[in-house]
């Protein structure tokens, strides 16, 4: 997931851009955190 997530996203940002953040672990990481507690956020919200 994470490299057809880099492979989209290095069409529309710079290449510095990239680098400096989504090729970067902890960007990943924060990434998939905000991610999940935002899908936790939006079940709530919902039930």
């Amino acid at each position: 997931m994470r490299e057809d997530f880099m492979k989209e996203m290095r069409r529309f940002l710079p290449a510095v851009t990239v680098r400096d953040t989504i090729e970067k672990e902890a960007y990943w990481s924060y990434l998939a955190d905000l991610v999940e507690e935002l899908g936790r956020k939006a079940i709530a919200a919902l039930r």
